[in-house]
Order: C-alpha cells, then sequence, then structure tokens
C-alpha cells in the first residue's frame, strides 16, 4: 500500500479494463491492513501475542499467523474472536474502489488504533437511568446527543443477569431505531 492517491488512481484509470488487477491490488490490501491491525491493536494494549492468545482463546502461533501481511485465510469467525477479545465490533461491508484508493492514502499505524469499549471516550457521558416501568415517550429521553431507549426484552436481559428492572439503561446515538434493530433500521424496515 506504498503507492499514492494519485499514482493508485490513475493506475487504476489506466488499467480500467483489468478487473483482474483491481481485485489483486484490493485483496494485497485487505492482507495487509488486516495483519497489521492485528498487530497495532495488540501493540495499543500492550500485550504480547501470548496475551492476544489467550483472551482469544487461541494458540499463540495462530496470532503470529494473523499478524503476518501475507496471510489470507480468513474466516469472519476468526475476526470476531479476534473482535471480541479486543473489545471492539467488526465492521465488514462491500465498498468501492474510490474508498480503497482514499483508505490506501489514509494508511497508517494511527487509523488502525480503536480504543477498547472502556477507553472509549464516546461512551464516558453520564449515563440516563430511566424507569424499568416506563414507556416510550419516558424512555427516549435526549442528553448530550444520545437518547435512551429501553424496550421490554431489552429490560427482561438485564434482569436475567441480576440488574434490577428500574436501573436499565441504554444509550445510543440519536437515531431513529426500532425493536427490529440497526438491521431493520438500515433496510427500512425491511430486512429480507
Amino acid at each position: 500500500m506504498s503507492k499514492s492517491y494519485d499514482n493508485l488512481r490513475e493506475d487504476f484509470i489506466f488499467n480500467r479494463d483489468e478487473k483482474d488487477y483491481r481485485h489483486a491490488y484490493a485483496e494485497e490490501s485487505l492482507d495487509i491492513s488486516i495483519g497489521t491491525q492485528i498487530k497495532v491493536l495488540r501493540e495499543q494494549r500492550h500485550w504480547r501475542q501470548e496475551d492476544l492468545a489467550r483472551e482469544a482463546a487461541m494458540q499463540q502461533p495462530m496470532v503470529s499467523r494473523y499478524e503476518n501481511v501475507n496471510y489470507s485465510n480468513w474466516s469472519i469467525t476468526t475476526l470476531k474472536k479476534l473482535a471480541r477479545a479486543y473489545d471492539v465490533w467488526l465492521d465488514v461491508r462491500f465498498r468501492s474502489f474510490r474508498e480503497l484508493v482514499k483508505t490506501t492514502e489514509e494508511f497508517s499505524r494511527e487509523s488502525l488504533q480503536v480504543p477498547r469499549f472502556a477507553d472509549d471516550p464516546f461512551f464516558k457521558a453520564a449515563p440516563i437511568t430511566v424507569a424499568g416501568n416506563a414507556d416510550e415517550s419516558e424512555a427516549r429521553k435526549e442528553r448530550n446527543g444520545n437518547v435512551i431507549i429501553i424496550f421490554d426484552a431489552q429490560r427482561k436481559a438485564l434482569a436475567s443477569k441480576g440488574q434490577p428492572d428500574g436501573e436499565s439503561q441504554w444509550s445510543v446515538p440519536n437515531r431513529e431505531f426500532s425493536e427490529g434493530g440497526l438491521a431493520n433500521a438500515a433496510c427500512g424496515g425491511h430486512t429480507r
């Protein structure tokens, strides 16, 4: 990923009929990005490979393999395990080649660092408590750009984990969500 933005863009334009060229570059870029980010996140947490292996319930030689930029046999299941170990979420999306060019230009150690949930400043805001018997109008109280939304299923899940019903707390970015969740909201209410 050493090409500059303009050079890579020009290469893609010059080779516009070479689909294999674009995809080979994208695949190599993906392997480099994943392997490098696994190592960057581990180092960001001051972990050794053995520490990550323990957190992800895998063997240390596998961690070494995953950090190798020449490795390409990723599975979503393995990446989910690593995301869980790092306490971050895994984002897998189909993207345009324009975004590949931009991502290549922005590639750096800093761009690959991700705070674990407990260290994320976004979640440091004071929580809003909503009574367990609140209706939806009471549950949608805004504070610092966040909205609290409580659904019966979430209240029951918290109660099963020992958290009293009246202390349920759910803070999400100020967006319209239904009980169908993010997928339902992103698909305009259609999840099929």
